[in-house]
């Protein structure tokens, strides 16, 4: 690619640079960066022949341009951002056959993979040390330009390799603290993911039947195993962002349960080795109704990966979310009450079930390729589906233990202090997993664990609130680990990303719980998100505010006594197991 193309790519649109920037300290920037890609290495001749060129003085009009495409870096600069790619985002979004990518990268006829790598490049640069990319204004416009060209290259194509370039958008967008912009290109995704037929394997076609009218195909048969593989990946990782966009705006999810007819993920060791097909058993959650434990075979726990546990969890953290955004209740009513007990011990049920199916073993001890030292490895996807089982946990009994509404606090008053110790060790375990976590690794994490970990230190901070104890040690570890997370994502210069947006709102709801300052009436009916801000999103959607009252709020049903002694009697048979065995749905 010539580094003039690459140098134009910057001059051309500078629109969303600030407007208040002279012409000439825009002109300096741009001649300091187009002297810093000039040392990227290559023909010299041709790097004296463009020092000679002359930078305009004035900003170019994009018009002026001729719409005139932003472009790649050189390959050697753009085979040391897929390094970067590979290394830092790729463990959480692990959709790509690196060695086949990599080959066709080194491929001439590189034209299918080439918004793949405007994807890459876009999430990467800003972690390059190359000195191109010493101005972060500058990188951060480039980076902007990369998003744009990939998201409306994307709609002009169903390819999977686009499917995974707006996957990396979305993925990063999110943890950059972008959520409600993402919103959008993953309701793009769940339709393509339908029109491609990716939802479900071809296997699943009966055999001799023949539809009177067949749907148009947009994708051939895959060629080998690991290419199957990487199409079974790219819709579950649409999968898990539909459910993590459900989970953050408290809207249904666009892929349902029943909509996944699709085999879960091989592990790792076999996706990259690429080899002989394994088979893993299909997605069965949708279909599971609590009072049966998850049936795994030998040949599934030898087949399946950590992707495959965290995609249920967050599933099962998506079902939570659900329940309490449709379920309506009327406390007037015991049968309706006797009907949302029901679904909820339903639910918690599942929750306790599938704990036992996931593996417990969480570490192991490696010997470091090069030093021969022994460290601790963490497999990062199993402790997100720790982490996030956890979530779902106390996100469900979090209503039981710190009740917003007087009403709940009179019906389930016998319940409460179990599903209190529930939510206590449950964010506990959160927090203790992360702290053991974080140390393993130096690269940045997935946004969803920031969550997990923003939603139980505001459970810690509830307890401590209603139970008139002191904040707990594990909701100032999860502050600390918060704070690791902000770090390690390093955005550009004007950028909030999402675990430091969280940690804002964990700290100012901790000021004013230590000020014994009511957030809101505790009896106040919570209300859809009406902010764009992640954080204030979450608190209304959840109704953590909520959970800070410091007294225990009063109202004509709680002194009812006839209302009490009717739900006393119905709901002890109900939670009696749930009392007994409150702690067993917690992952250690």
């Amino acid at each position: 690619m010539l580094l003039e193309e690459f140098i134009s790519s910057f001059k051309g649109r500078k629109r969303s640079l600030d407007e208040d920037e002279g012409a000439s300290g825009l002109a300096e920037r741009i001649q300091t960066t187009k002297n810093n890609l000039l040392n990227f290495g290559g023909n010299a001749e041709f790097g004296e022949s463009l020092k000679k060129r002359k930078v305009d003085d004035g900003i170019e009009s994009w018009m002026s341009q001729g719409h005139r495409e932003v472009v790649l870096p050189p390959d050697e600069v753009l085979k040391s951002l897929v390094d970067i790619f590979f290394s830092r985002f790729h463990v959480w979004i692990s959709m790509i056959h690196e060695k086949t990518f990599r080959n066709k990268i080194d491929n001439t006829n590189r034209q299918t993979i080439t918004n793949l790598l405007y994807a890459i490049t876009s999430v990467t640069v800003r972690f390059s040390s190359h000195p191109a990319f010493e101005d972060k204004r500058m990188c951060e416009t480039y980076s902007q330009l990369c998003a744009e060209h990939v998201v409306l290259k994307s709609m002009a194509q169903y390819t999977v390799e686009n499917l995974q370039a707006l996957i990396i958008i979305a993925f990063d967008l999110i943890g950059c603290g972008g959520g409600p912009k993402a919103w959008s290109i993953v309701d793009s995704m769940t339709r393509i993911v339908e029109h491609t037929q990716l939802s479900y394997e071809e296997e699943n076609d009966e055999p001799g039947v023949t539809r009177l009218i067949e749907r148009i195909v947009f994708l051939p048969k895959p060629k080998s195993f690991a290419e199957e593989e990487e199409r079974r990946r790219v819709f579950w990782f649409v999968f898990i962002l539909d459910r993590f966009c459900s989970v953050s705006s408290g809207w249904n999810p666009s892929i349902t349960s029943a909509d996944a007819k699709r085999r879960l993920p091989c592990n790792d060791a076999v996706f990259n080795a690429g080899n002989a097909p394994v088979y893993t058993s299909y997605f069965t959650l949708g279909s599971n109704n609590g009072y049966e434990g998850i049936k795994r075979t030998k040949e599934d726990l030898d087949n399946m990966g950590s992707v495959s546990y965290l995609i249920e969890s967050t599933d099962l953290l998506s079902r939570v979310v659900r329940f309490y955004v449709e379920q309506k209740l009327s406390f007037h009513s015991p049968d309706q009450v006797q009907g949302w007990i029901r679904k909820f011990w339903n639910l918690d049920q599942i929750l306790a079930n599938w704990k036992q199916s996931l593996p417990h073993e969480l570490s192991i001890v490696q010997s470091a390729r090069h030093t021969g030292r022994e460290r601790l490895y963490m497999d990062p996807n199993l402790v997100l589906a720790h982490v996030t089982h956890n979530t779902s946990v106390v996100l469900l009994h979090q209503y039981l233990a710190y009740p917003a509404q007087a009403e709940l606090v009179s019906i389930f008053r016998q319940f409460r202090m179990s599903s209190a110790n529930t939510c206590l060790s449950a964010a506990s375990e959160v927090s203790k997993v992360c702290r053991t976590y974080l140390p393993t690794t130096d690269g940045f994490v997935s946004p969803q664990l920031a969550f997990c970990l923003f939603a139980s230190g505001q459970v810690l901070l509830a307890h401590a609130a209603n139970f008139k104890e002191p904040v707990s040690k594990p909701f100032y570890e999860i502050q600390s680990s918060l704070e690791t997370i902000s770090k390690r994502w390093d955005n550009f210069t004007n950028t909030t990303n999402l675990a430091a947006t969280l940690l804002s709102c964990l700290i100012s709801s901790l000021s004013r719980f230590q000020e014994a300052v009511p957030i809101h009436d505790p009896t106040h009916n919570l209300q859809q998100p009406t902010t764009n801000n992640p954080a204030d999103a979450y608190l209304e959607l959840f109704g953590f505010t909520n959970r800070l009252a410091t007294e225990e709020p009063s109202s004509t049903a709680g002194n009812n006594q006839e209302m009490l002694s009717t739900y006393g009697t119905l709901l002890t048979d109900e939670f009696q197991d749930l009392i007994d065995n409150s702690l067993d749905r917690v992952c250690h």
